[in-house]
């Protein structure tokens, strides 16, 4: 497993798509709980990184840690 904190190609991803504004943790029931316009911010945002993000970018945010592994089936295509 690898770990962001020793890893920067790692970390920039994890930068990217797991903790801008704590993204992991709200993946869980939270998320079921957000209200407009939060609830559409958030899957506005979600939404655009999945379009962006590689298959590449999700195998090494799959090789990090639980909030990584997480945050990581933002692709839905």
């Amino acid at each position: 497993m690898r770990h962001a904190h020793e890893d920067p190609e790692l970390l920039a991803l994890v930068r990217r798509y797991v903790t801008p504004e704590r993204r992991y943790m709200k993946l869980g029931g939270s998320l079921l709980r957000m209200r407009s316009p939060e609830y559409d911010r958030f899957v506005r945002r979600l939404s655009e990184d999945a379009g962006v993000i590689t298959a590449k970018e999700i195998a090494t945010l799959l090789e990090g840690g639980w909030r990584e592994r997480r945050t990581e089936p933002l692709r839905v295509r």
